[in-house]
């Protein structure tokens, strides 16, 4: 209990004086000097009023993320704009808006993907959320999946044997990265010849200990792009 006063006659009392921003329940405590016997005795508590009402909130709340459509991976630094307003989504592929109500169109983009453009309706005082999946643009740069590119075991264990076809010869980078959290793990990055390529690597390398989970294995060339799902089993 937090004590906001004492008072006789016609006292009132404001929260605002006793630091307190809100309250649900009250105490009145009579503090028994007077006389009990007379008429009017003890105390009258006649209203309470309300003069600093809440004010409505009359913004809609819209958050969400912005989502890799095949791999699943969140897109850090994808664009996404609604009305006058344009941000970029964090680390984590996050965005979050406060727009007034009413009706909208929000797009996400981000370079090498198609672009992705919903109506949103958004009523005030609602937290919204809403993600978007860029498809990878392949008028931009090819991305094949999984077939010019093979991965096994799978599922995999200790090593990693990938064999793909480079178009040309020129420098292969070659990622494996989580899909539940992101966070890339370079696995080599370095001149391939053209035609069929083949990459071992153990999980032992550089003291990695990955965890069991789904990864995507990813081929970028200066040509294209090549990814695959694999599945992680054991430490």
């Amino acid at each position: 209990w937090n004590y906001i006063g004492s008072g006789m006659g016609t006292a009132q009392f404001d929260l605002a004086t006793g630091g307190i921003p809100e309250a649900q329940f009250f105490v009145l405590l009579d503090d028994n000097d007077g006389t009990a016997n007379v008429n009017d005795a003890g105390f009258d508590f006649d209203a309470i009023e309300n003069l600093h009402p809440a004010i409505p909130d009359t913004l809609a709340h819209l958050t969400g993320k912005v989502f890799d459509y095949f791999t699943g991976l969140p897109l850090s630094g994808a664009k996404v704009y609604m009305a006058d307003t344009m941000l970029v989504t964090d680390t984590a592929g996050y965005y979050s808006l406060d727009p007034l109500r009413g009706s909208y169109i929000a797009c996400a983009e981000m370079d090498n993907y198609n672009s992705k453009c919903d109506t949103l309706q958004l009523a005030p005082g609602i937290k919204n959320n809403h993600d978007f999946y860029l498809d990878f643009n392949v008028g931009l740069k090819a991305e094949k999946v999984a077939g010019n590119l093979t991965v096994n075991p799978n599922p995999f264990s200790g090593e990693l044997n990938i064999h793909f076809i480079n178009e040309k010869t020129g420098r292969v980078q070659i990622n494996l990265t989580p899909l539940a959290n992101g966070g890339s793990l370079l696995l080599t990055d370095k001149i391939f010849p053209a035609g069929d390529c083949d990459f071992k690597w153990l999980a032992t390398e550089n003291n990695t200990n990955l965890a069991p989970g789904i990864y995507i294995v990813s081929i970028e060339t200066e040509i294209g792009r090549q990814i695959c799902k694999v599945i992680k089993i054991g430490f």
